[in-house]
């Protein structure tokens, strides 16, 4: 449900004002998330103070089975990667904490250029 009252955002710990987002009943207490943040980090356990999204943190580009190909300190290192070699990448590990698939993992960490780039490679 839409929220109506002021809070921090819980995905990005941003100010939610009133309507810009949504509340929802978590162990016991509210919390609140923009409706971007909602959409942008769907299936993902991204927690500002517990699970921050951040792009220094690690990433594993991961093979067939799961097995480390590459790792890169930034997401921009990784994308750079990605995008200027051919490569058997099918999944992104994120901190050891999830994987997400690499269009993804482009859309989410990289820019609206990198994504665009990205869907034209894959074809």
């Amino acid at each position: 449900m839409r929220n109506r009252h002021h809070g921090a955002c819980y995905r990005c710990g941003k100010h939610c004002k009133p309507g810009e987002g949504h509340f929802e009943r978590h162990k016991g207490k509210w919390r609140h998330q923009h409706a971007a943040c909602a959409v942008k980090y769907r299936h993902t356990n991204v927690h500002f103070q517990t699970n921050p999204i951040d792009t220094s943190q690690g990433f594993h580009l991961l093979g067939l089975y799961f097995e480390i190909l590459k790792q890169h300190e930034t997401a921009k290192e990784a994308i750079e990667e990605l995008l200027n070699t051919d490569s058997n990448v099918l999944m992104v590990g994120i901190n050891n904490h999830h994987t997400l698939p690499v269009e993804v993992f482009i859309e989410r960490y990289g820019t609206e250029e990198d994504f665009v780039s990205w869907k034209r490679i894959s074809k």
